[in-house]
């Protein structure tokens, strides 16, 4: 099983009525392992910037699956 290293310096979250930090990262680190489970990129990849759009009825959850596949988009966007 491939193992990926997510580090969050910086995350804002605007417009989201409340935020629940562990159904995030729950949310983060699950959908993200299904994503990459595939295979990954060879090497270091390093995403600087995802942009998420949520409206304030969006759960943590759900908040943490459209960002896990924000940051999987951005690791896949330049691969073959």
């Amino acid at each position: 099983m491939a193992e990926i290293d997510v580090r969050v310096e910086s995350l804002v979250i605007n417009g989201m009525e409340s935020f629940n930090r562990e159904r995030f990262h729950a949310a983060l680190s699950g959908e993200l392992a299904q994503l990459v489970s595939g295979g990954l990129v060879s090497g270091s990849v390093q995403v600087n910037t995802v942009r998420v759009d949520v409206s304030g009825s969006l759960d943590s959850y759900s908040a943490g699956i459209q960002v896990a596949q924000a940051i999987h988009a951005q690791i896949y966007s330049g691969a073959p």
